[in-house]
């Protein structure tokens, strides 16, 4: 007789033809969302490389804007390297995103050179550089490919070079202003957005000029774009977009390729398609292992209903085979409590009662299959009522992703364009602040008073608006979470008599008194320079502005058992009770006196806590104000800090 499938194993079937449409959705479902996927995160690398063509152009402009402002000066006509090079070194360790300047005569030989660390000497020549014969033989701003500079000597980078010309307009040498690759790829570090993304920097060549993940590009390195097809296209003028291999490290990713717009120069975005796709895959898998719960489920169910099912049948088929062998005695002796029970009772009954045994054998078979029927109906709907459950949970998990996707892109564009805006800001402001600096020293010869009146006027506007535009940065990296401390083992009470001395002039002008109380010896606590730098000239600035003249600034910075507590007070109008629970919001002006953007005490808030400290005031009005912060002796603040080595 041929083998057939108990009852187990029909059931278990039956589960899982039930289940395998729902397989089939899971299927089509993680198709569709790694293809969405995949789209946004295109679409997320090609809005980054926008924002980063923009400020690579924001660079250039910077570099030609100093270049220009050096070549105009009458000191780089003379090219006397006496006067040349102190004026150089000057302006280079002002703007540290350069990394040397130098000017070179119509020969390519340098007259003069500064650097923050290097010395002039030994001189050297870039006569047969193309930037410079570009320069010379156009009379015209020109930019270089990526070469190895000659100081320092090994180190990838591109120069600035516009002429120097004599009164007739003609050129008589070059004003060079180099940038490394690790100047740039610092610069970008913060933008990314993602693990793993990359970010470089491709000139018209192809060559590379940055690597955000490799400080030290070596010439093969940097040669290693230049046969990539997308790279080529953005060169050509055309953006593009998808999956490539990365020619450094071998890895497949997802990116984007965009040319600047004022150079012919590319910008290169990426991250590694497994990082990118990893929510996708994640959510496959805790899909599968949903899909498996539920067949390990329906087999336990399956298992369950065949060992209820079987048992009393077992009993009732013993006690038939026995009947039929002649054993009238014997009773099936079923005690389940259901239908199955008064199959067993007819069923002894039938075995007193021989006479109407076929009868009593249909009426059972009838009951038999009424059951099963009731049964496959019972299951069927259960089926229905969990597909209808699963259909719903993936509609609302579908409709929760995109809205998430949706809330993610909005955050990235918001930041990227608050990032773009304030470094397009930045380079007129530097501009200005070199002219004004050159017309200060009496470059182009000696003031008067209302002459020097308006240059003063000028540095003070041009700080201010540094200043807003510092804080507009700050707020766009708080806002997007890519802020980080640099932290540092430092003397805190250099650090404040810095910030107070850079005011001290502010202050004298307004007529105020500025004292100042620290301890005599040096104040060391792991913290981040600029930024703590950065809130004490905020609450000295907030002082000074709202204190009438001939009144008194007083600073007092104490060490405590658990750290430090730094104190500004005043004595201005003073603040109305009402006032302050808003004075660190963002945004929040208080008093028709107050200028400004509202973000100066919130991002002063952030920094502080960032540190894992306190910042509050103490004011009335007609008494004058104390803003006060406190730092720990180790940081344990909410932002991500790393030590400076």
């Amino acid at each position: 007789m041929t083998p057939r499938l108990g009852l187990f194993p029909k059931l278990l079937i039956a589960f899982t033809l039930v289940l395998l449409p729902v397989l089939g959705l899971l299927v089509s479902s993680y198709r569709t969302n790694l293809a969405n996927h995949e789209t946004a995160i295109l679409e997320g690398q090609t809005l980054t490389a926008q924002a980063v063509a923009g400020e690579i152009d924001a660079t250039f402009d910077g570099a030609f804007g100093l270049a220009w402002a050096i070549a105009g000066n009458p000191l780089a006509r003379e090219m006397d390297p006496r006067r040349l090079d102190p004026l150089l070194r000057r302006l280079v360790t002002q703007y540290p995103a350069f990394e040397a300047v130098g000017v070179f005569d119509a020969q390519g030989r340098n007259r003069g050179y500064g650097h923050p660390t290097l010395s002039p000497e030994p001189r050297f020549s870039i006569g047969d550089k193309a930037h410079f014969r570009a320069a010379m033989s156009t009379n015209a701003a020109a930019i270089s490919a990526v070469f190895p500079l000659r100081r320092p000597a090994g180190v990838m980078g591109f120069a600035a070079a516009v002429p120097v010309r004599d009164e007739q307009g003609r050129p008589i040498g070059v004003v060079s202003v180099g940038v490394t690759a690790a100047q740039l790829a610092k610069r970008f570090e913060e933008a990314r957005l993602q693990p793993g993304q990359i970010i470089s920097l491709a000139d018209p060549t192809g060559r590379l000029a940055f690597h955000t993940t490799r400080r030290s590009l070596t010439p093969a390195e940097s040669e290693s774009y230049r046969q990539l097809a997308p790279l080529r296209s953005a060169l050509a003028g055309i953006p593009t977009s998808g999956a490539y291999l990365s020619p450094l490290t071998s890895e497949a990713r997802l990116g984007a390729f965009v040319p600047t717009l004022r150079s012919q120069w590319a910008v290169i975005v990426g991250i590694p398609r497994e990082v990118a796709l990893a929510p996708a895959h994640e959510r496959l898998r805790r899909d599968l292992l949903a899909f498996g719960g539920i067949l390990l489920l329906s087999g336990a169910i399956a298992a369950l209903l065949g060992r209820l099912l079987t048992r009393p049948i077992h009993a009732l088929e013993e006690a038939a085979r026995a009947l039929g062998q002649g054993d009238l005695g014997r009773r099936a002796g079923i005690a389940t409590g259901d239908e199955l029970e008064r199959v067993g009772a007819a069923f002894d009954e039938m075995a007193e009662r021989l006479q109407v045994r076929d009868e009593a054998l249909r009426e059972s078979e009838a009951r038999l299959r009424a059951l099963s029927e009731d049964l496959e109906r019972r299951v069927a709907e259960r089926t229905r009522q969990l597909e209808a459950l699963n259909a719903e949970l993936e509609g609302s998990r579908a409709q929760l992703e995109v809205q998430f996707a949706q809330l993610k892109a909005l955050d990235t564009v918001k930041g990227n364009f608050v990032s773009s805006v304030s470094h397009e800001l930045r380079t007129p402001l530097t501009s200005i602040m070199g002219y004004a600096e050159f017309l200060e020293d009496g470059v182009a010869g000696p003031l008067t008073e209302d002459q020097r009146a308006f240059v003063t006027q000028i540095q003070a506007g041009t700080i201010r608006l540094q200043t807003l535009v510092d804080d507009l940065l700050d707020f766009a990296r708080i806002d997007a979470g890519t802020f980080k401390l640099r932290l540092e083992h430092a003397d805190l009470r250099s650090k404040v008599l810095e910030a107070v001395e850079s005011l001290r002039p502010q202050a004298e002008t307004s007529g105020l008194r500025l004292n100042v109380v620290v301890p005599e010896t040096p104040v060391e606590l792991d913290f981040d320079a600029q930024r703590v730098g950065q809130v004490v000239i905020n609450l000295l600035t907030n002082a000074i502005k709202f204190t009438p003249a001939g009144g008194t600034v007083r600073l007092a910075l104490t060490q405590e058992a658990a750290g430090v507590r730094c104190e500004v007070a005043d004595s201005g109008v003073g603040i109305a009770a009402e006032d302050v629970p808003r004075l660190f919001q963002r945004f929040s002006q208080v008093g028709v006196q107050h200028r400004g953007t509202g973000l100066g005490l919130s991002i002063s808030k952030s920094l502080v806590e960032a540190h894992g400290g306190e910042i509050g005031v103490r004011s009335a009005p007609g008494e004058g104000s104390t803003f006060w912060f406190t730092l720990p002796a180790s940081p344990t603040g909410s932002f991500g800090g790393e030590i400076a080595a």
